[in-house]
């Protein structure tokens, strides 16, 4: 059993088919609105609801519907964990499994909910998954998934509280939340500003360079193909899709350079590249530009990747990287080409004494959101 084994004393065990059932309710497509209408791509991950669908089926058929209390399940991904209880009726459709308790005498919805929420039942529908670049969760097999079952009362009981705790947690998230993205807008103003202008109020001169301005003097531009080395990354390219599955011992990594960052894991153990704290690099996407800083072992998925290291006692790589986030560049979206050898790495960024970026990474490094 899923974690069951231990139980407090006056609880049951049953399989979901014990306590609900997966409705054939069926509502017309003209009655859908962005308020009632859940399809898989407005639940929102890990739980935490959905938001008004900026897509509605047109015609007159009929789709799948759901009612209050039910219970709605993003079956496409299911790591991304869409769950939502229904406070009103609507509709969905094939990409999203339906589940009605059978008796609320008996399971208590929200407690059941609060059940399905669980990193357990995700981990369970991960097991039954069909297909690879989207897949599916198993509506029939998630029905023989175990839960525990306390008396009627000690379920509402559980479910309030919990209720309060994460309503609490939620205000405390979007305060955060707030707070976060003001962090990350002083993080880029900070960046922009140490790592162009220097620490101190020093004599400057002109940079020579539109987005730049002045630099302090004493500083020179280089351009980073002189102070980076780039590697392809074909000796670290994972080379099973197995990493798309998500498997718990899995350990290793495996990243992209775009905004998606990390893909999943793998259990590959040869041509892992050893970045570490002390030895970071830039996974640098030769056609989007996008890059990040790692400071941690990964494989890599795309052979469109340069690795890029310092060259010995000219540059720090963070100092560097800041650098970079400073640059106002984006390719342009017709031109599909690779971008390191004959455009970006002759991009010239200011550059301080070896002593000094090491100070100015240090001060960004405690700034980070």
């Amino acid at each position: 059993m899923e974690g069951l084994e231990h139980l407090p004393a006056g609880w049951g065990v049953k399989r979901l088919y014990d306590v609900a059932f997966q409705p054939k309710d069926r509502i017309r497509i003209s009655h859908l609105t962005p308020k009632n209408y859940v399809g898989v791509d407005n639940l929102l991950q890990n739980g935490q609801g959905k938001r008004e669908a900026t897509f509605i089926p047109k015609g007159n058929a009929k789709t799948s519907g759901y009612a209050q209390n039910d219970i709605l399940i993003g079956n496409i991904r299911p790591y991304l964990k869409k769950i939502w209880l229904a406070d009103t009726e609507g509709g969905t459709n094939g990409d999203v499994v339906v589940l009605r308790v059978r008796n609320a005498g008996v399971v208590a919805p929200r407690f059941l909910y609060y059940v399905l929420r669980r990193d357990a039942f995700f981990d369970y529908m991960m097991r039954f998954i069909k297909g690879v670049k989207m897949p599916r969760g198993d509506k029939k097999a998630i029905l023989n998934f175990t839960i525990p079952l306390p008396p009627l009362k000690e379920q509402h009981a559980i479910a309030a509280f919990l209720d309060d705790k994460t309503s609490k947690l939620d205000r405390l998230i979007t305060k955060k939340s707030c707070l976060l993205q003001s962090l990350k807008a002083y993080k880029h103003a900070l960046i922009s500003e140490v790592a162009t202008k220097g620490l101190a109020a020093t004599p400057t001169k002109q940079s020579g360079l539109d987005w730049l301005g002045e630099i302090p003097t004493g500083w020179e531009l280089a351009e980073l193909k002189r102070l980076l080395d780039y590697e392809q990354p074909t000796k670290y390219l994972v080379k099973s899709d197995d990493y798309k599955h998500y498997k718990p011992h899995y350990k290793t990594p495996v990243l992209t350079a775009g905004k998606g960052f990390l893909l999943g894991y793998t259990n590959e153990t040869e041509g892992i590249y050893p970045a570490s704290k002390e030895n970071p690099v830039i996974i640098f996407d030769d056609f989007t530009t996008t890059f990040h800083c790692v400071d941690f072992p990964f494989k890599v998925k795309s052979s469109a990747i340069k690795l890029l290291t310092p060259k010995r006692n000219l540059v720090s790589l963070k100092f560097t990287y800041y650098a970079m986030l400073s640059m106002d560049f984006k390719p342009r979206p017709r031109d599909h080409m690779r971008h390191w050898i004959t455009k970006y790495s002759i991009f010239k960024i200011p550059l301080p004494p070896l002593p000094e970026q090491q100070r100015k990474t240090r001060k960004q490094g405690n700034s980070k959101s």
